[in-house]
């Protein structure tokens, strides 16, 4: 290969230093001929000359070893282009400021193409964009907002509202009676500009009805209504994580047989939860928040079972009676580690009263076991009112054969009195119960000590107040 004239000279003028580097470290001599000894012979003088003379051909040789050749050159050219080239190609793939440019506005691009499918992302089952009635069983999703009514006339029917409302119509989402296998979930039902009459409706006879992930607002007659009759009831009814709120009733159930409700939340309606002929119901986990009358409300409903539920400031705002719980002309009620804070009236009638929790008409074999009432008030502006207040009342004379077990009840206050545990009516036990820090802590009906069989009257058994009365 044949080089540069300039790379020749640099190669050369290289390899001539290094020679000379090298001549200085690997230096030669005459073997000592000048400085000959007078006492040697010619023998000795020819011996020291042979083995100087071998020695500097040696060094001779380590030099020709060292000095490049033009093979070695051409070589280390050869390296020089190969890694050259290896140069270029790097140079080649870093990206240039443009093309960093060109790629961020292409991320950008797909960014809002991605944000524009999770906007309006279509749905895989029958899209829903309009009031419609429903008449074939199937899977249907709204695509946007509904202003109107969607009716199921169907069985088998899924439908998930996709974020999206219904809104505006009289009536909201209706199932008509006799239908079976209905699931709605996921969206808001109510809350638009002009008044719903009835968030979702349920007819008589239907069968299988599940609710899941539902805000149903804004209603001015019932914001979910299970209507059944008597001849024709509502059967195996499934609630989870519904809120509730701002409309009449809230959660309303008329002749239900069957069903639980869990994780909900029933606020700023004028009854929390209603429940009229209706059993087998299991509530579990739910809170009623600052309704006009009462968190939970049962009327001639029997067998239902309410654990770990929370009535809170209710009755607040009204002069009416107001509840945490009540049940009324039932049997079999049973409410397991239920809570009723803060409820109060202000009304100044006698006739009228606040309880946390409360078994009136002639409810009959109910329970309240395990549950708190705090702070019941009959309290009117200027301290006038004559209405009253209970942490638990059981209505005299009519009420039969219930248990008050296990209670804390305390802060129970009014203007005319007001009194933790009161239990005037036939035969119920009272029993380990805590008052403490009421105007008065138990009725006078209600004694400590166990005094024989039950007999005709109530009977109380370990319950105690604190401080002692």
């Amino acid at each position: 290969m044949k080089h540069p004239f300039f790379m020749r000279v640099l190669l050369l003028s290289a390899a001539s230093v290094f020679l000379l580097g090298s001549l200085s470290l690997v230096s030669m001599d005459d073997g000592g001929l000048a400085d000959t000894v007078p006492t040697d012979n010619v023998w000795d003088i020819s011996d020291r000359t042979f083995k100087k003379a071998r020695a500097n051909q040696l060094k001779l040789d380590i030099i020709e070893s060292i000095i490049p050749t033009e093979s070695t050159i051409d070589g280390i050219y050869s390296k020089l282009n190969v890694n050259q080239s290896k140069l270029d190609v790097i140079e080649s793939i870093i990206p240039t400021e443009s093309t960093v440019d060109s790629i961020c506005s292409k991320i950008d691009v797909l960014d809002s193409k991605i944000d524009l499918i999770d906007v309006d992302c279509p749905c895989a089952a029958t899209p829903i964009a309009s009031p419609i009635t429903i008449t074939a069983s199937g899977s249907y999703c709204l695509s946007k907002n509904i202003t109107g009514v969607i009716t199921i006339d169907a069985d088998n029917v899924t439908i998930d509202l996709n974020r999206y409302a219904v809104v505006d119509g009289s009536n909201g989402i209706v199932i008509n009676n006799n239908h079976a296998d209905i699931l709605i979930m996921n969206g808001t039902v109510g809350g638009g500009s002009s008044a719903t009459q009835i968030g979702i409706s349920v007819g008589s006879g239907c069968a299988r009805t599940a609710l899941k992930d539902l805000n149903v607002i804004d209603c001015e007659l019932v914001a979910v209504d299970f209507g059944g009759i008597n001849s024709a009831p509502i059967k195996s009814v499934n609630i989870d994580r519904c809120c509730i709120e701002s409309s009449g009733m809230g959660l309303q159930m008329d002749n239900v047989q069957g069903g639980r409700v869990s994780q909900c939340s029933m606020s700023f309606n004028i009854t929390g939860f209603y429940v009229d002929d209706t059993e087998k119901l299991i509530v579990e986990d739910c809170c009623s928040f600052a309704n006009e009358r009462a968190g939970f409300e049962l009327r001639t409903s029997s067998n239902n079972h309410f654990e770990n539920c929370k009535a809170i400031k209710n009755g607040e705002t009204g002069s009416d009676n107001a509840f945490g719980f009540i049940a009324t002309s039932g049997s079999c009620n049973t409410f397991v580690c239920c809570i009723a804070e803060d409820t109060s009236t202000n009304s100044i009638s006698s006739s009228k009263m606040a309880a946390g929790f409360a078994f009136t008409g002639t409810e009959k074999r109910s329970v309240f076991v395990g549950c708190t009432s705090k702070r019941t008030q009959a309290v009117a502006t200027g301290g006038s009112s004559q209405a009253k207040s209970f942490g638990v009342y059981l209505e005299a004379g009519t009420t039969q054969k219930c248990v008050v077990q296990d209670n804390l009840i305390s802060g129970t206050t009014g203007d005319a009195g007001g009194v933790g545990c009161e239990a005037d009516g036939s035969v119920h036990l009272i029993m380990r119960n805590i008052g403490y820090e009421n105007d008065t802590n138990f009725g006078t009906s209600i004694t400590n000590v166990h005094t024989g069989g039950l007999g005709v009257d109530s009977k109380a058994l370990d319950n105690l107040s604190f401080p002692p009365l």
